[in-house]
């Protein structure tokens, strides 16, 4: 707990991080509640057919999401360096592919995911109907995962090794 204490602290103590996560955020929640079936397109509404649990774990995913990433964009801009730990946890790992997952789930148990639809695999929906907490929960847990990656890499004030000088510089 404590290095996600001074994680947070340390890459939070900078306010363009903190814009950058809400930016994520406001992004990353309209497209997941289109993407899984909270907000319908067509007659532009919610849909009356939400469960309340997978509708909180999609708003949970967003937030999971962005701080995710948020992490990510801290260590690669102001670490200038990612251990290999964190980059397989946080950056190319459970972030993206807990964020890639939750985009098969549905907050509906009647509809399914659009996307599938509008790329020819709406087969692929009989099998994730009754599938959708549980892959939501997965989502959360992969991206639980990176936070907790990129938060003791952050902590911990991971540095890469130097970088060797190359056999020709040029300096004027």
């Amino acid at each position: 707990m404590e290095n996600w204490m001074e994680g947070f602290a340390r890459v939070f103590s900078r306010r363009i991080y903190a814009m950058f996560a809400l930016a994520l955020f406001a992004l990353l929640l309209p497209a997941y509640a289109v993407l899984t079936d909270i907000v319908l397109l067509s007659p532009f509404s919610l849909n009356p057919g939400i469960k309340f649990p997978e509708a909180a774990l999609v708003i949970a995913i967003s937030m999971l999401a962005s701080l995710g990433f948020t992490l990510a964009a801290f260590q690669i801009f102001e670490l200038r360096a990612v251990s290999r730990k964190s980059v397989g946890g946080s950056v190319l790992g459970a972030g993206v592919g807990g964020t890639a997952l939750a985009a098969f789930a549905s907050a509906c148990s009647v509809c399914q995911p659009i996307w599938l639809f509008w790329l020819g695999l709406g087969s692929a929906t009989a099998f994730l109907a009754d599938y959708g907490i549980f892959i939501l929960a997965a989502s959360a847990a992969m991206l639980v995962y990176s936070i907790d990656a990129g938060l003791k890499a952050v902590a911990g004030r991971c540095r890469a090794k130097p970088r060797k000088k190359r056999w020709l510089s040029i300096s004027y």
